[in-house]
């Protein structure tokens, strides 16, 4: 079995990175003729106008940089109570000789739809200043493979999307922050999936890629470079067989090979039982990295995490939400522990994954419900929290993989993904 380690598996650790968010476009600002106001995305969170990085604002008329940082920090900590504060950078006797001036400065704010973020001139070359880039802070925890390939614990599926839905979400998503991306052959929109991630502009070695192969083509030898091209990309993340037919053997040693090749950075398996997951890992060349299963407070995994936790790997949950099913999402538990933190119901359930150990891709086709599901990471859920969720394990499961529904599976042919 081969097995390269080159860091301790099952290992959390958080990481930040800073984002460039462009305006959505400049309009005039009524009553001021050829006076404009930027007007930014649907995307809340800290915004500053920034060369250097998050909230540094170092390059705007007498503002000196030591002062800007002063300014900057109050700021902030005033917009956390929710206010949106404007500071001009003209003195009162200048205002008092200009009253145009009064208008220019520093807008620094929690980002909502349409807020402006300065005034100035059109034609004046504040208006390229401020135009960007403007940075936004991220935060996202990683699991360590067992492999030493470190994985974000939350992203986004496009399950049942089409084409041009899975483009547009997956290109929202990367635009919010969102690193992990999940799609399928059997999803038919891996090529709309590969769209919008050329679309969102962000670098492909920052993008966490996910797919599987479905069983129809686990004996085909061109089947992992399709799949590569359909998503325009030359390497795959993490690469599952989808389901557990009786073909998956030569599936598993297809993506070895591409495993040795670079082709392939992770091996999942999807669906399958516990007999045959430990098969896997006891007969195969390379240990597998993760499987994709169901798994939400109803039905958390508890056997199965047993065997991942000696081998180091990482357990994908589908359904983590339970299927959309109001009678979960709206468990007391879960509305006392939103109201507590100041947060969702099903905020409070992904969070619980990721607590759990467990990688979480709900899908959304909603802007806002795809950036909900990604702020996840600014809180903790205490122990006596997760006791109290693990109350609600009972055993219900919302997919059940009959033997007549695999078999079926071995035969179903795929329509074009365009």
């Amino acid at each position: 079995m081969l097995l390269a380690m080159t860091a301790l598996p099952g290992r959390v650790e958080t990481m930040q990175w800073n984002q460039n968010t462009p305006i959505d476009e400049v309009v005039s600002y009524p009553g001021f003729g050829d006076w404009g106001r930027l007007i930014f995305p649907a995307d809340e969170g800290y915004y500053s106008g920034s060369t250097l990085g998050d909230l540094r604002l170092t390059w705007y008329s007498n503002i000196q940089p030591a002062k800007t940082v002063e300014i900057v920090n109050t700021l902030r900590e005033r917009a956390d109570a929710g206010e949106q504060l404007f500071y001009p950078i003209y003195s009162e006797a200048e205002v008092a000789a200009d009253p145009w001036k009064a208008d220019t400065g520093l807008f620094f704010f929690r980002g909502k739809p349409g807020a402006r973020f300065a005034i100035c001139k059109v034609t004046n070359p504040c208006l390229s200043i401020w135009q960007g880039p403007f940075t936004r802070r991220y935060t996202m925890e990683y699991f360590t493979l067992n492999n030493g390939i470190k994985m974000p614990m939350a992203g986004i599926g496009v399950f049942m999307m089409s084409p041009a839905e899975a483009e547009a979400a997956v290109e929202s998503a990367l635009r919010s922050g969102v690193r992990l991306i999940d799609t399928a052959n059997g999803y038919m929109n891996e090529s709309g999936t590969g769209r919008g991630i050329r679309n969102s502009g962000v670098a492909r070695e920052d993008i966490f890629l996910v797919t599987k192969l479905w069983p129809t083509v686990y004996g085909k030898a061109t089947a992992i470079d399709e799949t590569l091209q359909r998503l325009g990309t030359d390497y795959i993340d993490l690469l599952f067989l989808h389901q557990p037919t009786d073909n998956w053997r030569e599936g598993y040693r297809a993506i070895e090979k591409a495993y040795k090749e670079g082709k392939v950075k992770a091996i999942g398996l999807s669906n399958f039982p516990d007999e045959l997951l430990l098969e896997a890992i006891d007969t195969m060349e390379i240990m597998p990295q993760v499987v994709q299963v169901e798994a939400h407070p109803y039905f958390p995994q508890t056997e199965l995490k047993q065997i991942l936790t000696r081998t180091g790997m990482a357990l994908m949950a589908w359904y983590p939400l339970g299927h959309g099913d109001k009678t979960l999402i709206q468990q007391p538990v879960f509305t006392e522990l939103a109201e507590k933190y100041g947060k969702t119901n099903a905020q409070i359930i992904l969070r619980w994954h990721v607590q759990s150990g467990n990688i979480v891709i709900p899908g959304s086709k909603n802007p806002a419900h795809i950036r909900d599901n990604f702020d996840i990471f600014d809180f903790a859920l205490t122990d006596d929290d997760m006791a109290a969720i693990a109350k609600l394990n009972s055993g219900v499961r919302y997919y059940t993989a009959t033997p007549e529904l695999i078999a079926a599976y071995a035969t179903m042919e795929l329509r074009p993904d365009l």
